[in-house]
């Protein structure tokens, strides 16, 4: 994963924490809601590393099935 620093001359990257929460949380209440998004949402596309984690946990899941 990059430093902060490879972004944007120094200043970090664009994020939003909430709308992250909200995807994971969707994804744990929706048992459809993986479909839409495992084809083209990868871990490295969460800022928060323990989003990412989360959603490597549920990916595998899904996978698993």
């Amino acid at each position: 994963m990059p430093s902060v620093a490879d972004f944007n001359n120094g200043q970090l990257p664009p994020q939003n924490i909430d709308a992250e929460k909200s995807l994971l949380g969707a994804l744990l209440i929706d048992k459809e809601a993986i479909n839409k998004v495992v084809d083209f949402l990868r871990p490295q596309d969460f800022y928060n590393r323990n989003h990412q984690l989360i959603y490597e946990a549920i990916a595998a899941l899904f996978d698993s099935l």
